[in-house]
């Protein structure tokens, strides 16, 4: 360990110090540098309260001071004033500076933390950026990797020792730029769907149209009328009979914002040019713009209900745009992982309905899902699955789904599970033989699934991969893999992965170290969803219809919700969803 108390005359070590640097897409920036040190009885101890600055692009003053900061040409001199630094002071250079505002638009931060003679431990960098960043790059002065992730848009490293200079650069995509991204294709050159085709989805759906014909008669005052709806949910095609019905209860579609994921969804063009021409909903953005389209909107948003696929609206809600979130009604959610994002809330303010874990879903969707996933690996695949080493890493309710099918078509598998609960009871349920440690399971494998719902192959995980082993997804976004850390492992020239008849699969990897090429299919994305509806009608029926009638809920039975997360059994029971889809479709 190093340390600096000679040099400062007071016995002191400086240890860590962790910079949370905040940028806007309008050339805002904000710097929260909080520092700690041992004293003299070994004890860490850091500032009262985390030394913050902000400024914008525009208004950058020659000099500047605040809670101890002062900003003197574009620079922090930063005197600690605290007991073991005496009156030594810190200096820290922040450069903040917009380039080539061009065609290119690019950005950059440039950071050069100078303390004279006194350096931390480790200097930990947490850069945010803004939704509209793209194509982010890293520099610096050390071969250290600076973790990057894409689609949140965060950039973090730890350094040990002097990190003497780094310049972090992005892209980022003016205004008119992002209009001409979120422009849908007008009907003059996308083909929609026709009403006989509407018309085979809304009778393929036969429960959700049976509780919008009922409560549309029992509610004539309309409750969604005057709303505003925040939806993250599938671009698929039972999506539009999912909004009709909410239509037939007051929903506007000029009040409505839509926000698509980045998954190939098979008609995810032709539903939003439907949506757009034929029922008025102008409002529809990729996921990536959420935070931008709330930081515009949200003067014209009132009496806000969320209702979403995967933890992003309500956490953003929670993180930056309080206002809007005190107008929030509440939410639904219907995803593991939305509910997990939802849960690492410190504090939530509003009632969210626990779709995910409700036990009909639970217990229906599971066979479905693994049904699509196997479909559409063995469509992607240039071989059989027939005698192949497959990893299995997740062993919940699709896990389980997975691991019969993959057992029925004779593979070798290797299932594994962070639980040990779940380990035996592969071993003694199902004759398998399993692995305790992840890093393990994926080891001489010509395939890898991942179905855990969390991060289960990581750096360790694709260090084990041997040449060309297939890396495939059944989670929700690109959870599941790794992708930053496989991108850093790997070198720059990552190149698309093609099927047989030149189609693009995924994306091709070669590890530096090893040369092993890392075959990802569908890139990370859950593979059910890959060119695929995931699901028939009859089990997204299912589905929709306790979020249809969970958002009815929170409208007109609001005080039986409390903040926080809440489960709709009970709503299920109340409406009998059970009972009726089986009378539905199994008569």
């Amino acid at each position: 360990m190093r340390g600096f108390g000679d040099s400062l005359g007071c016995g002191s070590i400086f240890i860590d110090e962790r910079w949370r640097i905040e940028v806007d897409s309008d050339g805002g920036a904000k710097v929260t540098i909080v520092t700690t040190f041992k004293n003299l009885s070994g004890e860490e101890q850091s500032l009262n309260e985390p030394h913050e600055i902000q400024f914008r692009e525009e208004e950058k003053p020659d000099y500047f001071q605040c809670d101890g900061l002062t900003i003197s040409n574009n620079s922090i001199p930063l005197n600690l004033a605290i007991q073991p630094f005496n009156d030594e002071s810190i200096t820290i250079d922040l450069r903040y500076t917009s380039l080539a505002k061009k065609e290119a638009s690019w950005w950059d931060i440039s950071l050069n933390p100078r303390h004279g003679a006194i350096y931390p431990l480790n200097l930990t960098m947490e850069c945010y950026l803004p939704m509209e960043a793209e194509d982010i790059m890293f520099r610096n002065t050390k071969s250290e990797d600076f973790l990057i992730d894409n689609h949140h848009k965060t950039a973090v490293n730890t350094f040990n020792g002097p990190p003497y200079f780094f310049k972090l650069a992005y892209r980022l995509r003016r205004p008119e730029q992002l209009e001409e991204q979120n422009s849908i294709p007008s009907s003059k050159t996308e083909l929609t769907f026709t009403n006989e085709d509407i018309e085979s989805v809304r009778n393929s759906m036969p429960l959700l149209n049976f509780f919008k014909k009922q409560l549309s008669r029992d509610n004539e005052d309309k409750p969604f009328l005057g709303k505003t709806f925040l939806i993250a949910l599938h671009f698929l095609k039972d999506l539009i009979i999912f909004l009709e019905s909410f239509e037939k209860l007051g929903l506007e579609p000029d009040k409505t914002y839509l926000f698509w994921k980045p998954y190939l969804y098979p008609h995810k063009d032709g539903i939003a040019s439907y949506l757009k021409n034929e029922k008025g909903y102008n409002n529809i953005y990729p996921l990536d713009n959420l935070e931008s389209v709330l930081a515009t909107q949200q003067n014209s948003m009132d009496n806000i209900l969320v209702l979403e696929d995967g933890g992003y609206i309500v956490p953003s809600l929670h993180n930056g745009f309080e206002n809007t979130l005190e107008k929030t009604i509440g939410a639904v959610e219907q995803t593991t992982k939305g509910l997990r994002r939802d849960k690492e809330i410190e504090h939530i303010t509003v009632p969210i309905l626990n779709v995910a874990e409700a036990e009909i879903k639970t217990r229906i969707e599971p066979p479905f899902v693994a049904d699509a996933a196997i479909h559409n690996i063995e469509n992607l695949l240039p071989e059989t699955l027939r005698g192949k080493k497959i990893a299995l890493m997740g062993l919940g309710a699709i896990g389980s789904e997975i691991l019969e099918r993959l057992k029925s078509r004779g593979t070798d598998i290797t299932p594994y599970d962070p639980g040990a609960i779940r380990r035996i009871e592969a071993q003694t349920k199902k004759g398998l033989i399993t692995e305790r440690e992840a890093y393990l399971a994926v080891r001489d494998k010509f395939l890898v699934i991942g179905c855990s719902g969390e991060t289960s192959i990581d750096r360790s995980e694709i260090l084990s991969l041997k040449h060309k082993t297939y890396l495939v997804s059944t989670s929700s976004d690109q959870v599941e893999i790794n992708i930053p850390v496989l991108e850093a492992l790997s070198k720059p020239e990552i190149q698309p992965l093609k099927d047989h008849d030149n189609n693009i699969i995924g994306k091709s990897y070669v590890i530096r170290e090893s040369d092993n090429e890392v075959q990802l299919l569908a890139e990370g994305y859950p593979v059910n969803f890959w060119c695929s509806d995931s699901m028939p009608n009859q089990v997204s029926d299912i589905i929709l219809s306790v979020i249809f009638l969970s958002a009815f809920e929170l409208i007109v039975n609001k005080n039986d919700y409390p903040d926080g997360i809440n489960s709709v059994d009970e709503i299920v029971k109340k409406y009998e969803i059970a009972e009726l889809y089986e009378e539905h479709y199994h008569g």
